[in-house]
């Protein structure tokens, strides 16, 4: 894949010309509410119970608790908008809790590899090769090359929710960097005796 790296919310900003999160987020509730799909628009405010960020399929994403729907997140722009709630029609973003070591963790999943179905990247009609939709659709579509070892992370925090256990398969929910290094370099060389 080209120029890998771990897909956030950020990334798909870029990839719809967004300056940023928190305006990809107003531009995009606007969008699915003219369409009826979320209730209610996004008031730029961030409050409520704080979420917890998880890697799936190398992409960082947290669950709504109001209606288990998946989102996007930022480990800069740490808030998590619902576009099928609103957040409990509240309108406000809630705050995200990353890894102390996130960059870390990033890293160390960086080291498992990964393949498009049938080995070619898929290319965007219109789209420049190489650019931030290309990845995003790479990321999402990517499978781990040794099937026992996937891009996947989780706090233990999420340890008993039911959307994460089924999006992602970790050997410890709150794996240190140290211990996810360490882990993939086990199953790497398993796989190779």
């Amino acid at each position: 894949m080209d120029e890998d790296r771990i897909i956030c919310a950020i990334d798909i900003a870029e990839r719809d010309n967004a300056p940023s999160v928190k305006d990809w987020i107003r531009i995009t509730a606007t969008q699915m509410k003219m369409k009826g799909f979320t209730p209610v628009l996004f008031n730029g405010k961030t409050e409520g119970r704080t979420v917890f960020a998880f890697i799936s399929n190398g992409r960082w994403l947290a669950v709504c608790e109001s209606c288990g729907n998946c989102e996007y997140v930022d480990p800069i722009n740490k808030i998590l908008f619902c576009m099928k709630c609103s957040n409990e029609k509240s309108g406000s973003a809630r705050p995200v809790k990353f890894p102390k070591d996130w960059k870390e963790i990033e890293i160390a999943l960086l080291h498992v590899e990964m393949v498009v179905p049938g080995n070619n990247p898929i290319r965007l009609p219109g789209r420049v090769s190489g650019g931030i939709a290309e990845q995003v659709v790479n990321a999402f579509n990517a499978r781990p090359k040794t099937p026992d070892l996937r891009r996947d992370w989780a706090p233990k925090e999420l340890s008993e929710n039911p959307v994460v256990q089924q999006s992602i398969r970790v050997s410890k929910f709150g794996e240190s960097a140290n211990e996810l290094k360490m882990r993939i370099r086990n199953v790497k060389e398993a796989s190779r005796a």
